[in-house]
């Protein structure tokens, strides 16, 4: 996993660099079971967070435990995906709900903020 600083370029939800694309393709193969939630802020994609599941049922997962890739069609679909879900983002976060190592659901909860209305009704919103 690479580390970013806000300095780096390519994290904004207008274009996603590939890099960053990359290292979600990983964790979505890692994680296996479980989500991956992209936070949004300012328009520029700031953290991900990951969720791991652990299952404990009597047969082995059909997960891919090492980071193998994906056919380069699939890939490139799933990247179109989350960049689709990124789009136009200025706060928020887009949520890939993740069972055997693949993006069976994808939620994109959206943030909207009203300055002028800060203070108008009491403390804020």
């Amino acid at each position: 996993m690479r580390h970013y600083n806000e300095t780096d370029n390519g994290l904004t939800t207008k274009h996603v660099d590939p890099a960053i694309l990359s290292d979600i393709n990983y964790a979505i193969i890692d994680i296996g079971y479980g989500s991956i939630t992209l936070v949004v802020q300012d328009a520029r994609l700031i953290q991900m967070e990951m969720l791991k599941k652990v299952r404990f049922s009597g047969v082995a997962p059909k997960v891919a435990n090492s980071r193998q890739a994906e056919p380069n069609a699939l890939r490139d679909s799933i990247n179109e995906q989350i960049t689709a879900a990124l789009t136009g983002m200025k706060f928020g976060q887009v949520t890939l709900k993740i069972s055997q190592g693949r993006i069976v659901q994808v939620e994109r909860m959206e943030k909207q903020r009203f300055p002028s209305l800060e203070g108008t009704y009491g403390d804020g919103i």
